[in-house]
């Protein structure tokens, strides 16, 4: 399931045992997508899933957009106001096949 309880070693041990060690991606960031996988393929050359979502994406929103409008709230309460968050992957298709350094297979499945 995306964004599930899974970790590189789990996936390993699925995967070596001979049944397919999945990853749930679906909030993950393209470096840990990359450090999950690297460390699978340390271990084992079996083959290993990659659980994402890939939703239709909402219109594009400036990074400091969302804090800024809370900001206030931040500093009557004084405490500082955070940095701004990392948009998510728009592209993440492409980006996976990118971090991840091997051509995937896809099997998209539609629940809507």
């Amino acid at each position: 399931m995306p964004g599930g309880p899974t970790t590189p070693e789990l996936v390993r041990a699925v995967s070596r045992a001979g049944a397919l060690g999945s990853f749930g991606f679906a909030y993950t960031q393209s470096e840990a997508m990359q450090h999950g996988a690297d460390a699978v393929r340390a271990h084992t050359h079996a083959p290993f899933g990659v659980n994402l979502l890939a939703n239709p994406q909402p219109d594009p929103v400036a990074p400091n957009q969302p804090r800024d409008a809370v900001a206030l709230h931040y500093v009557e309460l004084g405490l500082t106001v955070p940095e701004p968050v990392r948009p998510p992957n728009t592209l993440i298709f492409d980006t996976v096949a990118h971090q991840l350094d091997y051509p995937p297979r896809w099997d998209v499945t539609d629940n809507a």
